[in-house]
């Protein structure tokens, strides 16, 4: 049965991919992202200190338009992991000389909305708002939550001018109103098996990097709780890094694994990086799926291959 759901997870993480740039992410069968009809956090109305259990994101600034931004889970406190059951603390703060309301949002049952019952969990109440003001709430993790990586999202407004928020407003753009859109990868666990959790996938490289022509690169996995990695280049374009991104042949031998009929380096027994000599300037997506026996999770970014103008190394350590 263990195995039978394995390569059922395998076969569904072909389905989605995170793409990422330097900072931000958004998914290819992406939730919602909403806006603001009015100036957005341009008017110093934004998230500017959110925390929730070990996850303590502090002292931010505004997004630019369109006003979101997702927080990657690389970075420690920009992250957590909660169980099942369990009650946990979290607050937010806006900016210290405007009075904001908010809306938090989890999707519990993992499937990219947070339209279900139960997911809009904390809205600032209607009343007179204190600038710069601290709001504590409990969040209790219901019991059928579903294990692995999720969103949370927290969306700031100035004041409730158009009203407290509501589960609905996790997508809309909120017309006369201003403010900001934050959004958190968190791990949900099982009370029986606390350290029972997926991997969450990332490598090594900046996008103010750069891989030189011809030479031979190590891209270093740096996925946390993972037991196995699959490699793909899946787009190149020779002159723009936004695309759009045309297929790839890759100069090397397609491998099978799960019954995956892709040209994915099967990782198991093996180095768990990526090798490869690029013979082509410009810029690469190349992706990588992170998986253990809890799940999987997929990251992607676009990486630039340019001749050198002095003797690279050997190996790439971004």
């Amino acid at each position: 049965m263990r195995k039978a759901l394995l390569l059922l997870s395998i076969g569904i993480l072909l389905s989605f991919a995170y793409e990422v740039n330097a900072q931000t992410t958004t998914v290819s069968a992406p939730y919602c992202v909403g806006g603001y009809g009015a100036d957005g956090c341009g008017t110093l109305d934004f998230v500017r200190s959110f925390t929730f259990n070990t996850l303590s994101n502090l002292n931010t600034l505004c997004t630019a338009n369109p006003y979101y931004i997702q927080y990657l889970p690389t970075t420690a406190t920009n992250t957590t992991t909660v169980v099942q059951g369990n009650t946990y603390t979290m607050t937010v703060t806006g900016n210290t000389t405007k009075q904001n309301g908010f809306g938090v949002w989890i999707d519990y049952n993992r499937d990219l909305d947070f339209d279900d019952v139960g997911e809009f969990v904390y809205f600032t109440p209607a009343g007179a708002l204190v600038a710069g003001a601290t709001y504590t709430a409990s969040i209790t993790i219901p019991p059928n939550a579903a294990n692995g990586t999720t969103r949370l999202r927290v969306r700031a407004n100035w004041n409730n001018w158009t009203g407290v928020f509501t589960q609905a407003a996790a997508c809309t753009v909120i017309a006369g109103e201003w403010g900001e859109t934050e959004d958190y990868t968190i791990t949900i666990g099982n009370p029986l098996a606390p350290s029972a959790i997926p991997p969450i996938a990332s490598y090594a490289y900046s996008n103010t990097d750069t891989v030189w022509l011809s030479s031979p690169t190590t891209l270093v996995s740096t996925s946390v709780n993972s037991t196995k990695n699959y490699w793909d280049i899946i787009g190149y374009n020779s002159t723009n890094k936004n695309g759009p991104f045309a297929a790839y042949n890759e100069v090397r031998d397609c491998k099978t694994s799960q019954d995956i009929d892709d040209c994915f380096i099967d990782t198991v027994g093996n180095a768990v990086n990526f090798r490869y000599t690029f013979n082509q300037p410009g810029y690469y997506r190349l992706k990588l799926v992170s998986l253990n026996q809890y799940g999987y999770d997929t990251y992607i970014d676009t990486i630039f291959v340019d001749t050198p103008s002095a003797a690279p190394n050997a190996d790439f350590f971004a």
